[in-house]
């Protein structure tokens, strides 16, 4: 699978969990305030003729409101290659530029730098890395199971490990995520805390 195609699986698979987490009241927001976009752009604040591409968009619109108070926008990154710094500091200027009440996530197939997770996490930006499914090993186990029969989560040092190690393969979990001092292995903790 080329590059393209890899980055195309990732939004669409990303987007097809956020429209159903939203269509299924996960998310516990409301659907008549809540709009979810594909590849929308938004002016710039600093220059009107600039416009920040996103891949994913939510917008949390008050009732009759004229415009959302809350902008949550996501891009991908799909290299073969380590995210940089460079990229995260890139999409905190265009955040910037976006302004407002705005959180910004990047996504990515691929491992972050250390320093790219770091900067991400002093600048508010949430990052995703999902593992492609020959990097999981699928390991049914009665200790992944917590005492009410519900699986365990994983814990804080393998999320980072997950995030931020090139060669890494993940057990039972092939999503691992941080926002605002806190780690998810699922997008649905992950979107409840961004949208809170």
């Amino acid at each position: 699978m080329n590059t393209a195609a890899k980055g195309n699986f990732l939004e669409d698979s990303v987007f097809n969990i956020i429209q159903y987490l939203l269509q299924n009241d996960r998310l516990k927001l409301s659907p008549t305030q809540t709009k979810l976009f594909r590849k929308k752009s938004y002016p710039s604040r600093k220059q009107n003729i600039n416009v920040v591409a996103t891949d994913i968009s939510i917008e949390l619109w008050p009732p009759q409101a004229a415009n959302y108070s809350t902008l949550w926008v996501c891009v991908y990154k799909n290299y073969d290659h380590v995210l940089p710094l460079s990229d995260l500091e890139d999409f905190k200027i265009k955040l910037n530029q976006i302004g407002g009440n705005i959180k910004g996530v990047i996504a990515s197939g691929n491992a972050l730098q250390y320093e790219a997770l770091d900067f991400a996490r002093t600048n508010g930006i949430g990052v995703i890395r999902i593992l492609p499914n020959d990097r999981v090993r699928w390991v049914i186990e009665k200790s992944n199971m917590a005492s009410d029969g519900r699986e365990e989560k994983a814990n804080a040092r393998e999320i980072t490990t997950g995030l931020t190690s090139q060669n890494y393969t993940g057990q039972n979990h092939n999503l691992y995520a941080f926002y605002d001092g806190y780690t998810f292995d699922n997008l649905n903790g992950f979107l409840s805390r961004m949208l809170k």
